[in-house]
């Protein structure tokens, strides 16, 4: 569990730094997502996609995580719909 503690410093050093960086934001999620912190994954999700409405790999996490953690059908439909306009090739959809 050290080995995520240690990233999520590191990422949050690096996003102090640059806070506009959408693969910072996904990849803050995926480490919050492994601390077992589901509902800052999501709203890491939701500042990528804040700053990048057309990041496919966002969307998808974002809606998958909805999906695990809060079991929001329409909220999933609308993200994956989204991802699939964005990138109907999303090699995980």
């Amino acid at each position: 569990m050290s080995q995520f503690t240690d990233a999520l410093e590191a990422s949050n050093q690096s996003l102090s730094i640059n806070p506009q960086y959408v693969m910072g934001w996904i990849n803050y999620g995926y480490i919050l997502c492994n601390l077992g912190w589901y509902q800052e994954e999501i709203q890491s999700y939701d500042r990528a996609i804040a700053i990048d409405p057309d990041n496919a790999t966002a969307g998808f996490d974002n809606g998958n995580a909805l999906w695990v953690v809060e079991r929001k059908c329409d909220e999933v439909i609308q993200a994956f719909g989204k991802v699939h306009t964005l990138d109907p090739d999303y090699p995980f959809l």
